[in-house]
């Protein structure tokens, strides 16, 4: 049964659902809100006569050595021609030697054995990379032109090379040994088939003490199972 409220509250909500009808229609009824005309906006004319005191910086000298050093150094920044990173120091074998330290790889006893070297790329290896893709024009030209190439830097000396690494942190482990050790040693990251070498070397020596310096080593770190130090020549 309803009470005295309830029916007031159902009697006032018909009341006002009743008005609702009746109004609001007259509310909305007509022809909307009416548009502004806002007219277009003024702008003054810009007076250029004030830039011609501005000089503009002649940019020819940096984009020509711009051009040459995309030529000599790939987008990896190797150096293409001898694929080493650019900065750091070229090493280059004797003549008659043939790059090949074995590398040394630590097993999870902690032990080191001998591994194949990273620049030894197996035939398949070399078969299955894409073929490099011809000089353009515009490439052959500017190799020829001598004035933008980067120069070959001299022979400043001998090095004793360690160690090569596919892994560059193992790298890293071996070269600070050495330091730890009081030798003066250094990485050079080079391209080898495509792909990035590691070295540890110690040095620059002159040739006499390269060749005491790779026996002093070979006889320190027999044990690593590095393989056989050759003797580098050092450049930069």
């Amino acid at each position: 049964m309803l009470t005295e409220q309830t029916r007031h509250r159902i009697a006032g909500a018909v009341f006002l659902a009743a008005l609702a009808a009746i109004f609001l229609p007259a509310l909305f009824d007509g022809a909307g809100v009416e548009l502004i005309d806002v007219p277009p906006p003024q702008v003054s004319p810009v007076d250029v006569s004030a830039l011609s005191g501005i000089s503009v910086p002649d940019v020819t000298t940096t984009l020509t050595a711009r051009d040459a050093l995309r030529r000599e150094i790939d987008p990896d920044g190797y150096r293409r021609d001898t694929g080493t990173r650019h900065g750091q120091p070229v090493l280059e074998p004797l003549a008659g030697e043939r790059e090949g330290n074995p590398l040394a790889k630590t097993d999870s006893a902690g032990a080191r054995q001998a591994m194949p070297p990273a620049e030894a790329v197996s035939a398949a290896d070399r078969a299955a990379q894409p073929p490099a893709e011809p000089a353009s024009t515009a490439q052959r030209e500017g190799a020829a032109q001598g004035a933008e190439t980067l120069p070959a830097s001299p022979v400043v000396g001998w090095a004793v090379q360690v160690g090569s690494f596919s892994e560059a942190d193992r790298a890293r482990e071996l070269r600070d040994r050495l330091r730890g050790d009081g030798f003066d040693a250094m990485l050079s990251d080079v391209k080898v088939a495509g792909r990035p070498v590691t070295r540890v070397v110690v040095g620059p020596f002159d040739r006499l003490e390269a060749n005491k310096m790779k026996q002093r080593l070979a006889s320190r770190y027999a044990g690593l199972g590095l393989g056989e130090s050759r003797i580098v020549q050092f450049r930069f």
